[in-house]
């Protein structure tokens, strides 16, 4: 079965985050701080955690992440073929 193409969005959170994992700063393991951290010094505002946990959540769901706890906290990481399945929002001349 053939996982659909996502495309990454700066508008919304979710897409900032395929974004960032289309760059590669999930290809390392990431907690929630870090990752609203790296979103408030790239986007200049600082994300809810609920939100971005809740989309977080999302992208494992879509097979783009994968999640696991580690020291009793949730740790993401990009998904074997996931950045293959992400391309960046096509913008007009």
């Amino acid at each position: 079965m053939r996982k659909p193409k996502v495309e990454a969005d700066e508008s919304s959170w979710r897409g900032r985050l395929l974004c960032l994992l289309a760059d590669g700063y999930f290809d390392e393991p990431r907690r929630l701080t870090p990752i609203r951290e790296r979103l408030q010094q790239d986007y200049g505002t600082m994300p809810n955690a609920a939100l971005i946990s809740n989309e977080l959540v999302e992208l494992v769901k879509m097979h783009l992440l994968k999640r696991e706890q580690e020291g009793g906290q949730w740790v993401y990481t990009v998904y074997p073929g996931a950045k293959e399945r992400v391309k960046a929002k096509e913008t007009e001349a």
